[in-house]
């Protein structure tokens, strides 16, 4: 695949990287343009084409740069060679006065710290346009290019300050190098990220406190807060689970980076010397930053917040971008998680079972005497450390606690909160939805077909079809998600990194395609379509047994039968909401069973009515 280095850089806030379309022509856009670029960054209809665009593409031609870089320090090799020629004892040169000698002197150094200086930022260049592309091969030379522009400015910074000039613009320049070699890190999980924001952070707090606070350092500590709290949040994400603590520190750092941001928008607002671009440049800050502290708050399952903090991005992002662009796509995408995240949540609260405290599970304290102060608070089990005993971490204050299993409870929702959950958990899915498909609109419409993050945002469609458990749906997923597999194999290699997406794809492929099969079986549909896949009567007989043997066990009676009451409470609980029970006659477990499958059969056909 030939990916793209151009000054774009890449996006990662959708959880797809950015690429060009594949084998378009840079200056026309034709289609399957033959000769490319070295680079392997453009191509071109004809050699013609491409010496048109020579100029505008050597700005950010890798290989154009490398040669400029290399012949630059060839040059900076002889002037330190002419320098030491000059500073030889005098008399070693006669044709050499001492007056001449000095000014050659002055001169050379001067050159020598401009090409030095422009060496850098070509440096720091060249490692923004390899970090940028899906070659995992490049990420070591963008590594090795950021590192030697980090040498490059902290000699700078050093012959400044012998000098007694303001080093600190280096040391700013410095900092956004540690920035980007640090999301090279997070990027490709390589290396220590947190350890080079750390650096940055520190070189920004020296640098501010020598050289003074202005609002560009100001965004500088923003963009670094940002960078430290995603990258707390691509660790959670890699071992998700109870704990926390990586989430709740992403918050405090991006809810300090988001009120430096927003702080620096109101004083743009005040001040009417700022160009548009500047306005635009902070304004899209703050929409990234908005876009990490959503995810925090998505793990955190603080879904009231994400929800709000996503519908000021998506203003923002449309303001500035536009209804169709990259920005606002990644918006949509995020604003997906939150639909996708909050029904996993409900799933998890529907499917809670009353008679096993298991961790994750929440739970509320009672019947304590010495620390009293506790009954009533809810929380979340942690772990069970022996047979009569757990570990809870309070919702409150965060503090866990060893408690006896008789002194938790797990709140068991009534039958009409459960009613009102599903429905909930049915418009959450319509929701996501909806947003997957604006998103693959606006992937469509700005990238094209032919595009990787076009073939993602089919597969992510058709994976929310896939979990409705309906008919149709199921049916649509699949042919959306072959569509999206034969997408990914326009655009990427065999040999390429993303063959393990592929793979990805192919298995969310074959999940479906086994969904579709089950639903040829006779009377294999979903009773409750988003929270139960479709099973067949004889599944439903014995989940239905089960339930019975469950609802006798808590009734505690010695009898073999079940009364109507406890029946249509235990139906209504298990999501038979509208069952009523037709006569007030203890049943036994063939009764019951038989009743419950005939009104599971109800329910499916109602439900799959539309599919």
């Amino acid at each position: 695949i030939y990916t793209a280095v151009g000054s774009r850089g890449v996006d990662m806030s959708g959880g797809v990287p950015d690429a060009p379309t594949y084998a378009d022509c840079g200056p026309c856009g034709a289609p399957e343009a033959p000769v490319k670029c070295s680079c392997k960054a453009c191509h071109y209809c004809n050699a013609a084409c491409q010496r048109a665009d020579f100029q505008k593409h050597k700005l950010n031609c890798t290989c154009w740069l490398i040669k400029d870089i290399d012949k630059k320090r060839t040059e900076l090799l002889n002037y330190e060679m002419i320098n030491r020629l000059l500073q030889a004892p005098s008399g070693t040169y006669e044709t050499i006065d001492n007056n001449r000698n000095e000014i050659l002197m002055a001169q050379s150094s001067s050159y020598v710290f401009d090409l030095e200086q422009r060496m850098a930022e070509q440096h720091k260049h060249v490692g923004c346009l390899l970090s940028a592309t899906l070659h995992a091969v490049n990420v070591s030379a963008a590594e090795k290019h950021y590192k030697q522009a980090l040498e490059l400015y902290r000699k700078l910074g050093a012959l400044g300050r012998q000098a007694g000039d303001n080093e600190g613009i280096y040391v700013d320049c410095m900092i956004a190098t540690l920035l980007s070699l640090g999301r090279l890190y997070c990027n490709w999980q390589k290396g220590d990220p947190l350890q080079v924001f750390h650096e940055a952070l520190d070189a920004l707090r020296e640098n501010v406190r020598v050289h003074g606070s202005t609002i560009d350092r100001q965004e500088n500590l923003a963009m670094i807060l940002d960078a430290q709290g995603e990258a707390y949040n691509e660790l959670y994400e890699r071992e998700p689970g109870l704990d926390k603590s990586k989430c709740w520190v992403a918050k405090v750092l991006l809810e300090e980076a988001l009120a430096i941001s927003r702080s620096l928008n109101l004083q743009t607002g005040e001040t009417h010397d700022l160009s548009t671009h500047h306005r635009t440049h902070r304004q899209g800050q703050t929409f990234c930053i908005l876009l990490t502290v959503l995810t925090t708050y998505v793990d955190l399952e603080m879904f009231d917040k994400a929800q709000s903090t996503a519908k000021e991005a998506l203003q923002i992002g449309r303001d500035i971008y536009g209804n169709t662009s990259e920005k606002v796509a990644a918006c949509h995408s995020r604003i997906a998680k939150i639909y996708r995240n909050q029904a996993d949540a409900i799933r998890k609260s529907m499917m809670q079972s009353s008679s096993h405290v298991l961790p994750g599970i929440r739970v509320r304290v009672e019947g304590l005497q010495n620390q009293a102060q506790y009954n009533g608070l809810e929380g979340v089990v942690l772990k069970q450390e022996d047979d009569s005993r757990v570990c809870v971490r309070l919702d409150q204050d965060k503090k866990q606690l060893r408690l006896k299993l008789e002194n938790v409870r797990m709140p068991c929702a009534t039958v009409d909160e459960r009613k009102e959950m599903y429905a909930q958990l049915q418009d959450l899915v319509h929701e996501e939805v909806t947003t997957s498909k604006e998103l693959l609109r606006i992937q469509v419409q700005v990238a094209g077909v032919k595009h990787f993050n076009t073939a993602a945002a089919y597969f992510t469609l058709g994976l929310v079809y896939l979990q409705t458990s309906k008919v149709a749906e199921t049916r649509e997923a699949v042919a959306i998600i072959t569509k999206a597999i034969r997408l990914l194999r326009r655009v990427v290699d065999d040999d390429d990194t993303l063959v393990l997406t592929g793979l990805k794809m192919a298995k969310g492929l074959k999940m479906a395609q086994d969904s579709l099969a089950r639903f040829e079986e006779a009377g294999v549909l979903s009773a409750m379509p988003c929270l139960l896949p479709a099973s067949s009567r004889l599944e439903d007989e014995k989940d239905m047994e089960r339930v019975f043997a469950s609802l006798h066990d808590t009734t505690g009676s010695s009898s073999c039968t079940l009364s109507s009451e406890a029946m249509q409470e235990g139906l209504r609980m298990y999501g038979l909401f509208n069952f009523t029970a037709a006569s007030s006659k203890p049943v036994d477990m063939t009764t019951f069973v038989a009743i419950a499958c005939d009104e599971l059969q109800k329910m499916k056909v109602e439900s799959n009515r539309n599919s």
